[in-house]
């Protein structure tokens, strides 16, 4: 195959009567002939992929797209378009993931608000609390209204959970999940045991 330099010639009306637009382009054999032949490989120099770096910088902007979402008390949907922008997911894995993200903070929040409590003095009991519906896995309809110490996990046919949404536990049991931690005051430590902070 031989290719030579070449001058093509564009030309055309732009912007009305009597003004017309030339162009002339040389095109360098070499390029021509780098595009064809080099076809099944890119022109781009390779890059290496720092996936640890990549992920924190999704898992940070996922979180502070979420944490807007939170605070300005926008639903689920409405925190998947953040999310989908972020990641240019589709809407189902978008709503997938806003909504395990979402009951992992909201939980853990309680979470820490629990762990406060007993720092204070009073006793707890972190209670899981199910969604009603068809949609509910059956092994978060077994822990629904079960009850465990505050820093003890729940534990069901798929593994050990914290809490709701909780990250380090299975994805089968955390993804998509909508259950919600209550708990109940079981007493409270003697004054001789709260710490003074």
């Amino acid at each position: 195959m031989t290719i030579q330099n070449s001058v093509f010639y564009v030309g055309g009306s732009k912007g009305g009567v009597g003004k017309s637009l030339f162009s002339f382009a040389l095109v360098d054999a070499h390029t021509v002939e780098n595009l064809i032949l080099r076809g099944d490989r890119s022109l781009l120099p390779l890059r290496k992929l720092n996936k640890a770096k990549d992920v924190r910088w999704n898992m940070k902007k996922i979180n502070s797209e979420v944490l807007q979402g939170i605070l300005q008390g926008e639903s689920i949907p409405k925190i998947a378009n953040r999310i989908a922008k972020v990641q240019q997911m589709n809407m189902h894995s978008a709503v997938r993931t806003a909504r395990t993200v979402v009951t992992g903070a909201e939980n853990k929040g309680r979470m820490d608000m629990l762990g406060e409590m007993e720092s204070k003095g009073v006793v707890v009991d972190k209670m899981w609390i199910a969604a009603h519906d068809a949609r509910t896995r059956d092994w978060h309809a077994e822990l629904d209204m079960k009850s465990v110490p505050q820093d003890k996990p729940f534990v069901n046919s798929i593994g050990s959970i914290m809490y709701p949404g909780d990250p380090a536990a299975d994805p089968a049991n955390t993804y998509n999940c909508r259950c919600a931690l209550g708990y109940k005051i079981a007493g409270f430590k003697p004054l001789s045991e709260v710490s003074k902070k």
